[in-house]
């Protein structure tokens, strides 16, 4: 599956700008409920604004990351900027605990 993702971004680079307009979740969103590390890092080269959007519960990358248990997607969301572990939801969670 993740292949056959690859395979299309190179095929057609422009195809993020377009699930990005069509969807409140962007494949980084899903990417990261996901668990698919792989998948994360290369969103994040190709399109690091990703990172910054929240989907329509109000919840980040860090946010949906940290509730599936995934730690290694949460390091690598940090690398981008470790600022997002402070960003909060729409009910005002953020992904740490004080």
């Amino acid at each position: 599956m993740l292949v056959a993702c690859f395979i299309c971004l190179k095929n057609n680079p422009l195809l993020l700008y377009g699930v990005a307009l069509a969807s409140v979740q962007n494949p980084l969103h899903v990417a990261a409920m996901a668990g698919h590390l792989s998948f994360v890092k290369e969103m994040i080269r190709l399109k690091p604004e990703f990172a910054a959007e929240l989907n329509q519960d109000g919840f980040n990358h860090i946010h949906i990351a940290s509730a599936y248990g995934y730690v290694e997607i949460v390091r690598e969301l940090l690398k981008i900027d470790f600022a997002y572990c402070r960003l909060t939801s729409k009910d005002r969670r953020t992904a740490h605990k004080r």
